[in-house]
């Protein structure tokens, strides 16, 4: 109460300087809140929810609204990230729990993203770029989940899109580089079809040719056999399908599909949007995922590379993982995200 009080007294005077309809949106999704407690009879995950949403939520908004240096953000966290990954190493990895293992695979993600980065645009980072990478591809080798991969992926091929859209303007250039764009598509779609037979050939390949075992591999394979590879996540989709369908304009409450399934959470952004408060939440969040999405294909000449790779790692680490995986009320990452969206200017070069 005393918080939205406050919020309140900023949109009248605007005292803090910030965007009013960022503050409509904290006022809006307390809101949210207020409404679950009245309406969930189990308010123990709607409290964590709201604490997350405090301690990770409204501060990581906050930074996400700063204007930044690129150059000298992405320079923090590769230092920042060659002591962690570091000090992960001299630990190690045994004895965790797969939980353990999938945060430190994901809290390792911006770095590698960052000494990408710093590699194609800051040379005289190469110091940090390269031990960071190269440290990083070790970790994700040896415990990074399926999501990871997929991350890595969606982050190359928007990085490498702007390459291939801004190289030239020469006609010769742009079909040569359309053939191997079609040619790239061809492949992965003759990937994606046969994906179990070439993920046996590969993991084989590198196990008996160099002795490396990758987990997400080996985690694909025993799925495939398991004649599950979501996990058991199609298992809580259809759950929280049903409980969308009771529901669907103001959803059950925060926390409700967690109260009644275990302290399970839903692994889906959107079904847990829907789940929770309907489309009343479910809207915005599908409005930050479109403007995000609709930023990176409308790639111009004058956007900074630099830029608009940072922009590509802030939605790529922000949402990509919360379509299977994790609760956005805790994901710090989607956060930023929501929070850069509320920039009143967006970076140029």
């Amino acid at each position: 109460t005393f918080i939205g009080l406050v919020l309140v007294l900023c949109l009248y005077r605007n005292c803090l300087r910030i965007d009013k309809f960022f503050l409509l949106f904290i006022m809006y999704i307390l809101v949210g809140f207020c409404t679950s407690f009245v309406r969930v009879e189990n308010t123990t995950y709607s409290s964590s929810y709201l604490m997350y949403f405090f301690s990770f939520g409204l501060i990581s908004m906050l930074a996400g609204l700063q204007q930044i240096n690129v150059k000298k953000v992405v320079k923090i966290i590769l230092y920042i990230g060659i002591v962690g990954l570091f000090l992960h190493l001299i630990r190690g990895f045994s004895g965790m729990y797969t939980s353990e293992l999938m945060g430190i695979s994901y809290s390792i993600v911006p770095v590698f993203f960052a000494a990408i980065i710093a590699l194609f645009n800051y040379k005289n980072m190469w110091f940090l770029s390269i031990p960071c990478m190269v440290l990083a591809l070790y970790v994700f080798v040896s415990i990074a989940p399926r999501g990871v991969w997929l991350t890595l992926v969606i982050f190359l091929f928007f990085v490498l899109l702007f390459k291939i859209v801004c190289s030239s303007n020469e006609v010769k250039v742009i079909l040569k580089e359309l053939v191997i764009l079609s040619l790239i598509i061809i492949l992965l779609c003759i990937l994606i079809n046969n994906l179990y037979e070439f993920v046996s050939w590969m993991d084989a390949f590198l196990e008996n040719t160099f002795g490396v075992t990758i987990s997400a591999l080996d985690k694909y394979l025993f799925y495939y056999k398991k004649g599950d590879l979501l996990n058991g996540r199609s298992e809580l989709w259809d759950n929280a399908k049903l409980y969308i369908a009771e529901s669907p304009i103001i959803g059950q409450g925060i926390g409700y599909f967690e109260s009644h399934n275990g302290g399970i959470y839903i692994h889906n952004i959107i079904l847990q949007a829907l789940c929770e408060l309907g489309l009343f939440f479910c809207v915005p969040v599908l409005l930050l995922f479109l403007k995000s999405l609709r930023f990176l294909l409308k790639i111009k000449s004058s956007m900074a590379y630099d830029s608009y790779c940072y922009t590509v790692m802030t939605v790529s680490c922000g949402v990509v993982m919360l379509f299977y995986s994790s609760v956005y009320w805790m994901w710090v990452p989607f956060w930023y995200l929501v929070g850069t969206m509320f920039k009143k200017e967006t970076v140029r070069n």
